[in-house]
C-alpha cells in the first residue's frame, strides 16, 4: 500500500512539475484542488485561481527539481509529502532570474473516482 501510494503521488507531483513547466493549464486546473491553499516562501497566500494567474501570467517555470520526497498517508484518501525543492524561475515583467531553495510540504487528497489532487502546498525557504 505504502508503496503505491509513494508511486502514485511521485508520478502526479511530476505531472505537477512538468505542467508548470509547460504552462499547462488543462493540466494544472486537473491536479490542483478546487479549494488548493498555496503558501510561498514569501510568505503569499494564494488560492487555485490566484496560484494557476502567478504560474502562467507572472511567472514563468524554467525548472523545478524535488528532492528526497517523504511521503506519509493521512487518513484514507490523503497523503503529505515532504521535501527540498529547487525551483529556477522567470519574472515575466522583467526576463529577472531567480532561484528558490525551499522545504515543500504537500498535501494530496484522492478524490472521487480515486484521482489525487493538491490541496495545499506551503513552502519555507531554505538558508
Amino acid at each position: 500500500m505504502m508503496q503505491d501510494l509513494e508511486t502514485i503521488l511521485e508520478q502526479r507531483g511530476g505531472e505537477r512539475r512538468a505542467a508548470l513547466i509547460a504552462q499547462d493549464r488543462r493540466a494544472l486546473e486537473d491536479l490542483l484542488a478546487d479549494d488548493l491553499i498555496h503558501v510561498h516562501a514569501s510568505g503569499a497566500v494564494q488560492n487555485k485561481g490566484e496560484f494557476l494567474t502567478y504560474a502562467l501570467e507572472v511567472m514563468r517555470f524554467v525548472d523545478i527539481a524535488q528532492h528526497e520526497a517523504a511521503v506519509r498517508p493521512a487518513g484514507d484518501n490523503g497523503a503529505i509529502v515532504s521535501g527540498a525543492v529547487t525551483t529556477s524561475l522567470m519574472r515575466r515583467a522583467t526576463g529577472e532570474q531567480l532561484t528558490s531553495r525551499t522545504f515543500a510540504t504537500q498535501v494530496w487528497r484522492r478524490e472521487s473516482g480515486g484521482l489525487w489532487r493538491q490541496v495545499a502546498y506551503h513552502a519555507t525557504r531554505l538558508p
